[in-house]
């Protein structure tokens, strides 16, 4: 019995928090003015948005939309009829809905970039 009283008291003092109290002499402060001023997000987040509104519009010029609506007509139509979608109408919803999931992820969590 008194070997498990001494491994209990070897786990509780070594699982135990340490109180050492270190002394700051102004570290916090430094570090804090070394860190990025919210300039900097404002100008990621400008970045972020033109460049989502610069490829709308590009998508709109070239006429992607188009491929895009005829992709998904063409999976829906031979889904009615139980026949496999094409590779490609396949492919061009899946890369639209991967960007939309990345963009949407990246502008959740800033730490991405």
């Amino acid at each position: 019995m008194s070997e498990t009283d001494e491994f209990d008291n070897f786990l509780k003092n070594g699982f135990e928090k340490e109180k050492n109290d270190i002394t700051d002499d102004g570290f916090t402060e430094k570090v804090i003015s070394g860190l990025p001023s919210d300039r900097i997000l404002i100008n990621r987040k400008f970045i972020l948005y033109f460049s989502g509104a610069l490829s709308a519009f590009i998508f709109y010029i070239s006429n992607g939309y188009k491929s895009l609506l005829l992709s998904i007509i063409d999976i829906l139509s031979n889904g009615f009829h139980s026949i496999r979608p094409s590779l490609i109408s396949f492919f061009v919803v899946l890369v639209f809905i991967s960007v939309a999931i990345i963009i949407s992820r990246i502008e959740h969590d800033e730490d991405l970039i």
